[in-house]
């Protein structure tokens, strides 16, 4: 479970960049925009980790893991949510 966090949080990060040239396209950004937007987004990475990590250190990985993954779950849209495969058992 730590092991796919860490990931998902890795893919978080890296993603942002890789998908540069789509989000420059898709919001007809020129290039200084687009670093600009790379940033302000690494900047605010950069800025909360500390206190996050303190947060994080205080009140224990799992216990964080757990409100992190009740938080998405209540705050994402009905639509994004998995659906029942079958509606006859499950």
């Amino acid at each position: 479970m730590l092991m796919g966090a860490h990931v998902v949080g890795t893919v978080n990060v890296v993603s942002v960049l890789a998908m540069a040239p789509v989000i420059q396209q898709a919001l007809d950004l020129s290039a200084t925009e687009v670093g600009l937007l790379m940033t302000a987004y690494y900047s605010g990475q950069a800025t909360w980790s500390l206190p996050a990590g303190a947060v994080v250190d205080r009140a224990g990985v799992g216990r964080i893991l757990m409100m992190a993954m009740a938080g998405a779950l209540l705050l994402a849209p009905r639509s994004s949510r998995p659906r029942r495969v079958c509606r006859c058992c499950c």
